[in-house]
């Protein structure tokens, strides 16, 4: 039951993802493009459509844009790690991209693709499947910032599911919601054009609202990237060097400790946790996500450190945060494994914005003392690993 459930909601978010200002203002002008290889005009004049050439132009339509889907399922694994650690990044240039379709939108500015559609030169062209395909395909970027949320909703639930084949039907349910209505439009092309062309007014400030909604959405994600910018410049942040160069002479300056950075958080058993609680052990301070790779080559070695009685592995997660699952998710995930970790859930984002992440796995090792001795990007050797771990019990 629980997989229809999620089918359905899927198929939901694909109609919601065609309604989307980027999508539905553009329309008409798609289908006044894929109808060039289809339509006639009589001896009086009158436009006719040949339904079913139309329907096979839209079927090769609809397959490019399937095309763009299914590329991006299959790219699943880069394309989470890349937006997670790239996420202001991509805000900024999505919502820069918005505000610049939204000019378009109101016609401020040319776009040249859109521009093509209206010409003359357009209108002449014939349309046949491999060039609808490849329409499709094209057209299927532009619609990315508008889009791309729900599609990796859609990605994010294939990937949970219980089985591959499960995967594939969500993503064939959000697929289907998406496309569908350019099917039912293919094969109705005449009346919805007659329809749209009796409502041309409405249409006209139907198209002027769009453009505002787009552009207020790119100006909304262009803000949030720079506010996530700002915060990580003004982060103040740990000592960020190399773990293999943190020995501390005598003439440097002292130490950070956890009583300078330190954060509470809930963990696992209910237990509010800060960092001042495991004085007199090792600790080894994990940034974790479900989706980084080399953050699951390395549950390994944390088990091994963490069955040690003076080290203390404690895990930190964002829950329901970029693309990460929640909390049931991320235990059963590890659980699925065969690990039981130490959690604590960032769920504000706050530990791991002290700690200036940007990258997965980060991990922190923090001596008896209390003091950072230093902390390693990326994946690590479980031999160098252990090596951290001794020379912390040694200061």
């Amino acid at each position: 039951m629980n997989t229809v459930l999620q089918a359905g909601s899927l198929f939901l978010e694909g109609l919601l993802s065609f309604f989307s200002p980027c999508v539905l203002p553009l329309i008409p002008l798609y289908f006044a493009y894929l109808t060039n290889g289809s339509k006639s005009t009589d001896e009086e004049g009158n436009v006719h459509y040949d339904r079913l050439k139309t329907f096979s132009l839209t079927v090769g339509f609809v397959l490019g844009i399937c095309t763009v889907f299914a590329v991006a399922s299959l790219l699943t694994p880069v394309l989470r790690s890349t937006f997670q650690n790239y996420q202001v990044l991509f805000e900024v240039i999505g919502g820069m991209l918005l505000i610049f379709m939204g000019l378009g939108a109101l016609g401020v500015i040319q776009i040249p693709l859109l521009s093509k559609l209206q010409t003359s030169r357009a209108a002449n062209e014939t349309m046949s499947f491999a060039k609808a395909w490849l329409f499709g395909f094209t057209v299927s970027f532009a619609w990315t910032p508008c889009v791309g949320p729900m599609l990796a909703q859609a990605i994010m639930q294939a990937s949970r599911a219980e089985s591959a084949a499960g995967g594939y039907l969500y993503l064939g349910c959000y697929t289907l919601g998406f496309v569908i209505i350019f099917l039912i439009a293919g094969l109705f092309t005449s009346e919805i054009l007659e329809l749209l062309k009796k409502f041309r007014n409405v249409l006209k400030y139907t198209g002027i609202l769009c453009g505002l909604i787009v552009m207020g959405t790119g100006a909304y994600l262009l803000v949030q990237g720079i506010q996530g910018y700002g915060r990580i410049i003004n982060t103040e942040t740990p000592p960020q060097a190399d773990v293999q160069e943190t020995e501390v002479s005598e003439n440097t300056e002292e130490a950070a400790t956890v009583d300078q950075y330190d954060f509470e958080l809930e963990d696992n058993d209910g237990n509010t946790v800060s960092l001042r609680d495991y004085k007199g052990k090792v600790v080894v301070l994990d940034f974790y996500e479900t989706w980084c790779t080399y953050c699951n080559e390395s549950l390994g070695t944390l088990a091994k450190a963490d069955a040690m009685d003076d080290v203390e592995v404690l895990m930190v997660v964002t829950p329901d945060i970029g693309t990460e699952g929640d909390r049931e998710y991320i235990k059963q995930f590890l659980a699925d494994k065969g690990y039981s970790f130490h959690l604590l859930y960032d769920e504000s984002g706050q530990a791991t914005r002290l700690f200036g992440i940007t990258g997965y796995p980060t991990t922190y090792f923090i001596k008896p003392s209390g003091e950072y001795y230093g902390y390693m990007p990326g994946y690590m050797p479980e031999e160098n690993f252990m090596e951290l771990i001794e020379e912390c019990r040694s200061e």
